[in-house]
C-alpha cells in the first residue's frame, strides 16, 4: 500500500508541474494587435524639478488565445507633444477576447509645461488629445509588437472659468 500512494503523490505533482507552467507563445505564432486605452492619469508625485505621474490602461485582446505579456512599455505624446515614457514593472496575462486594466508611471515635462493638466486637488488629469505608442514583449516571442492608440481624455470635473 504505502507503495502506492508514493507513484499517485509522483504523477499528482508531475501533472501540477506541467499543467501550472507558464503560458508561452509558440516563436512563429501569428497575434493581432492588442488594443490600448488611456482611462485616466493622474499625479503621483509633483516638485519643481521630479514630477511622476500614474497612467491606467485598458488593453484588449483580440486572439483566440491568451496573451502572456513579459513587458509594455509605452510613450505618451500630450496635444502633440512628447510628454513621457515607462514600461510596466512585470508581467501580466490578458485573457482571450477580454480586458484587463494595469497601470505604469512616467516621469514627465517639468511643472511648467504640465500645469495646465493639473487640477488643484491633485486628481486625475483630463481635458487633452493623447497619443500612445510602444510595444508589447511576449513570453515566447523574440520580436516587439508595436502598437499605436490616440484618444482624447476629459476631465472628470467640470473646468470652471
Amino acid at each position: 500500500m504505502p507503495r502506492y500512494w508514493k507513484f499517485g503523490l509522483a504523477s499528482w505533482l508531475l501533472l501540477l508541474l506541467i499543467g501550472c507552467g507558464p503560458y508561452t507563445l509558440k516563436p512563429d505564432q501569428s497575434v493581432a494587435t492588442p488594443t490600448v486605452k488611456l482611462l485616466k492619469m493622474g499625479t503621483d508625485y509633483v516638485a519643481l524639478m521630479d514630477q511622476r505621474y500614474r497612467l491606467y490602461f485598458d488593453i484588449y485582446n483580440p486572439n483566440p488565445f491568451a496573451l502572456p505579456v513579459e513587458s509594455f512599455n509605452y510613450h505618451i505624446m500630450i496635444n502633440g507633444e512628447l510628454f513621457g515614457r515607462g514600461i510596466t514593472d512585470g508581467g501580466f496575462t490578458i485573457p482571450p477576447h477580454e480586458s484587463v486594466r494595469v497601470s505604469g508611471n512616467i516621469i514627465g515635462k517639468d511643472l511648467e509645461w504640465a500645469l495646465p493638466f493639473i487640477p488643484e486637488d491633485k486628481g486625475q488629469m483630463g481635458n487633452f488629445d493623447w497619443e500612445l505608442y510602444g510595444g508589447f514583449i511576449f513570453i515566447g516571442q523574440p520580436q516587439v509588437l508595436p502598437y499605436v492608440s490616440l484618444g482624447h481624455l476629459a476631465a472628470s470635473r467640470p473646468v470652471l472659468n
